[in-house]
Formats: structure tokens, C-alpha cells, sequence
């Protein structure tokens, strides 16, 4: 891992990882799976919720869907700042503010991923995403964007000009694996006196089989961690770069 400057101010409102497995060839999922997985995270997520939602699947010709009951277990540490969400085929791990740094985010992805490898034993690993969620809180209601960040190949200058209510996408595949997306916007809430904070979401994936072994699952999540940095720092202005020092009073 390239060293980066942990700053004591970070806006990072939300980490999230993906990690999508497949299983043994033969293998069927069996539900005492999510029991197994609970006696070894316990300890960090001994919150126990089991969460029913909906996907909606082909059934027959392509204009019939149906509606598919998936199983879902969220798994919550005692602060309620960091769950995991397992189910049949996924591991998802949200880490929300404050940020905590990669190296502990890190920490938190291979050990879990461990526990995941000892019960399941899954056969590869189909997909591997990472995503950072930034949040920046306006000071002033006629505020743009462009105070804060600059225009880099996935921020356009006109975005950072536009008075409220906007929304920039930008969806790049890099290569026949790897991808990432950079939106940049706003986020509803009420309570915000000076308007609407902006947000600056950079999502990174890697399709494709990667070993289940640790050392290649991590060596992917390393990856993508330093070009979403990368994306960051070439992004951030001068008064950002004060934010996050905590030199703006």
C-alpha cells in the first residue's frame, strides 16, 4: 500500500465494499451458514437481523418477471457503524463516519473475508467493488461546488459552476475488468440551512474471477483503494485541502 495523509477532518461519509463469490461446483447454500459466520464475527458485529427484499427475475420470455424473496442477514457492531449484509452468492460491508482510515477499513475487509472463505468455501470470487460516498456540508446557500473541488476527467468544469439541483455522472471502463464511476451532486436534507450538502461518490470495480485466497482479494481491494485516491486528490481545491486539515474554521 502507497502511503496517503490521514487527515484528522475526512469527509468520507460511507464505505462500501462487494465482494460477489461464487460457490464449489455441486455445492447448494445452506441457511446454517449465517449462524456459522455469526459465531465467528460475533464479537465485532453481534447484531443479528435477518432482511427479506425483492428482485425481480426473467421468468419465461423476456416480458414475464417475477418477483424473488432474497435471504439476508445484516450482521451490526455495537456502535452501528459497521454492518455486513450477507446472503446466498454476497458479501457487502458498509463503514460509515466517522472514517477511520484505510488501514482499518483494510483490517476489516481480510478478516471478514476470512470468515466468509472458512464456512462458505466459495470457488472464485465473480466481482469486487469499492465505493467512497464524500460529503461536503455547504456554508452558504449561493455556494457551487467549484469552491471546493476542481475539474479533473471525471469532473466536469460546468458541473462545478451549476447553481443547485445537479447531478454528474461519469462511467468509465478502464479495461476489459476494471471500471469506475464519479458522481458528483447533492443530497437531500431538510435540516440544512445553507442548502443541500454536495456529495463527490467514486465507485470502483473489478469484474471477472479473482482467487478466493486472501492475499488476491486484497491485492484487488489495494488496487482499487489507491485509484479511488488517486481520483480524489486530483479533485480536491485548496479550500477542501483545509477542510480536510482542519484548518477552516
Amino acid at each position: 500500500m502507497d502511503e496517503h495523509p490521514e487527515y484528522p477532518n475526512p469527509i468520507v461519509q460511507e464505505v462500501l465494499c462487494d465482494i460477489t463469490f461464487e460457490l464449489q461446483a455441486g455445492t447448494v447454500w445452506s441457511p446454517k451458514w449465517f449462524g456459522e459466520f455469526y459465531n465467528l464475527v460475533s464479537d465485532r458485529y453481534p447484531g443479528f437481523e435477518p432482511v427479506t427484499i425483492n428482485v425481480e427475475a426473467q421468468v419465461g420470455s423476456p416480458v414475464q418477471a417475477a418477483a424473488i424473496p432474497l435471504s439476508i442477514i445484516r450482521y451490526s457492531s455495537s456502535d452501528s457503524r459497521r454492518y455486513l449484509h450477507l446472503t446466498q452468492n454476497k458479501l457487502l460491508l458498509n463503514v460509515l463516519a466517522p472514517y477511520p482510515g484505510w488501514k482499518a477499513v483494510r483490517e476489516v475487509i481480510q478478516g471478514v473475508w476470512e470468515n466468509v472463505v472458512s464456512v462458505i468455501n466459495p470457488s472464485q470470487v465473480m466481482y469486487m467493488g469499492l465505493r467512497y460516498i464524500n460529503r461536503i456540508e455547504r456554508t452558504q446557500q449561493q455556494e457551487t461546488l467549484g469552491e471546493w473541488l476542481v475539474p479533473t476527467d471525471y469532473i466536469p468544469r460546468s458541473i462545478l459552476n451549476s447553481k443547485t439541483g445537479f447531478t454528474s455522472v461519469v462511467q468509465v471502463r478502464l479495461d476489459e475488468r476494471n471500471r469506475i464511476g464519479v458522481t458528483t451532486g447533492e443530497l437531500y436534507s431538510p435540516n440544512a440551512d445553507a442548502g443541500p450538502p454536495f456529495i463527490l461518490d467514486i465507485d470502483r470495480g473489478v469484474e471477472g474471477k479473482t482467487p478466493v485466497e486472501t492475499e488476491a482479494v486484497m491485492q484487488e481491494a489495494d488496487s482499487m483503494h489507491e485509484h479511488i485516491w488517486k481520483v480524489f486528490d486530483a479533485a480536491t481545491g485548496g479550500r477542501l485541502k483545509k477542510l480536510l486539515k482542519g484548518e477552516l474554521l
